[in-house]
């Protein structure tokens, strides 16, 4: 990703007590992303980096960049897409759009095979203990999914005490012909998101795998909602 950080110097590192790397900075950070077409101003809440672990959140405001070249906004729109299929938004809004298959809130269809056309395989990895120490094993996880109303009519809960592995495979990885695998792990009981994949609880979803490495490089405007019909026919394979 063509991503340049404008101003470096505003943003302080130092060390805490526990060895977690923390990042702060009293004015907003500017952000330029050519490959995706936009200038970001992020008001940084909270940056720490512990053992391989990234934890971070703010406030991004985006502007589109303008360009003279039809071709620029042709690589931005495909660039734009690309990044949202696979990410844990798109995968949240095609969990979203399986319970209301699963729930009887939609038009009647195979809800596997709608996950399936979204792109995603999912697997519950549940931990067991065995003589030898801890083992996850893997089951399908249409049959336990625990997604509920909320008194919100745009607002779905997750309730989720079980690893979920996610496998995206109308994308490969960089480099090779394998598909993303990434795990999500809830660090709450359940964690509230709406019925278009975006969802506000600071640190609730924990993303490790593919998924970890879609950072700011990737991240998109909360109005960015490809349509279903162009996510079902696009295949970045």
């Amino acid at each position: 990703m063509a991503v340049q950080i404008l101003n470096p110097l505003s943003i302080s590192f130092e060390k805490d007590d526990s060895g977690s790397m923390i990042a702060t900075s009293d004015v907003p950070i500017e952000i330029e992303n050519r490959s995706l077409g936009y200038n970001i101003t992020y008001l940084l809440k909270h940056f720490e980096y512990n053992f391989g672990t990234t934890k971070y959140s703010g406030y991004p405001f985006f502007e589109e960049m303008q360009s003279d070249f039809s071709e620029n906004s042709l690589v931005w729109k495909e660039n734009r897409l690309e990044a949202y299929m696979g990410s844990l938004r798109h995968f949240l809004r095609a969990l979203s759009d399986y319970y209301m298959l699963a729930s009887g809130k939609s038009e009647p269809d195979d809800e596997i095979e709608f996950f399936n056309r979204h792109g995603f395989h999912v697997f519950f990895n549940k931990l067991y203990q065995t003589a030898t120490g801890g083992r996850y094993s893997i089951k399908e996880f249409y049959t336990t999914l625990d997604v509920e109303d909320t008194e919100r009519p745009n607002e779905l809960v997750l309730v989720c005490g079980n690893q979920i592995q996610v496998e995206y495979f109308k994308e490969y990885q960089e480099l090779n012909y394998e598909t993303q695998i990434s795990y999500l792990k809830l660090h709450s009981d359940s964690v509230y998101f709406d019925k278009r994949g975006r969802y506000h609880d600071e640190y609730t979803i924990q993303t490790t795998g593919y998924m970890q490495k879609q950072r700011l490089a990737e991240m998109l405007p909360f109005e960015y909602e490809p349509s279903d019909s162009v996510i079902f026919e696009t295949d970045f394979r």
